[in-house]
């Protein structure tokens, strides 16, 4: 009888052994939340980055080219770009564009228009504006002379001087407004007294 309870005893102490190491094993194969994830002092190591989707994004402008050129048209250019690389875009000068009447260097703004001049067109304009009287030409006029435009003080009058010189000239009378203090409400009043 003791045997058989022996056996009896022995077999149960084998099952529930069995039992333990089972569920040992499954514990160990399970891993606990708190060790998946990477020891951070934010939360920001955790998450993933995000940026805003503008800053990640090239601003464009839209600019009109037209006259002598081979492909005129409305183009779509990163900001900041040059009428040179607007011209390049546009294949180029045609044969009789003078692309050289031009400032290549602007900086484009959005919803210009840029007309490329013929060498007709652009030696007319040249001859044109050497024989207007009773203008100040911003190019070559002196203190004094840019002074008698309206609006036009001492102060401006050398920050335009100091333009030109730095610049080589203005390539037509709108560049003025690039003059601090020189804005369309004032460009208004003199546009028709000035020339290059």
């Amino acid at each position: 009888m003791q045997k058989k309870y022996g056996r009896l005893l022995i077999c149960l102490l084998a099952f529930v052994l069995a039992g333990a190491f089972y569920c040992l094993e499954l514990w160990k194969k399970e891993e606990p939340m708190w060790e998946t994830l990477p020891e951070a002092e934010s939360y920001e190591a955790v998450l993933p980055a995000v940026q805003p989707a503008e800053m990640n994004e090239e601003k464009y402008i839209c600019v009109h080219i037209c006259g002598a050129v081979v492909h005129p048209g409305v183009y779509k250019v990163p900001e900041g770009s040059r009428v040179y690389e607007l011209l390049e875009l546009a294949g180029g000068a045609a044969d009789d564009g003078a692309a050289d009447a031009m400032n290549l260097a602007d900086i484009l703004e959005d919803g210009k228009r840029i007309v490329i001049p013929t060498r007709e067109e652009a030696s007319a304009l040249a001859e044109d504006n050497s024989g207007k009287s009773g203008l100040v030409n911003i190019n070559t006029a002196s203190r004094q002379e840019l002074m008698t435009l309206p609006g036009i003080g001492e102060a401006k009058a050398d920050d335009i001087i100091q333009y030109r010189e730095t610049n080589g000239g203005f390539k037509q009378i709108a560049d003025i407004m690039k003059i601090s203090g020189i804005k369309e409400a004032l460009f208004q009043k003199i546009k028709d007294l000035i020339t290059v």
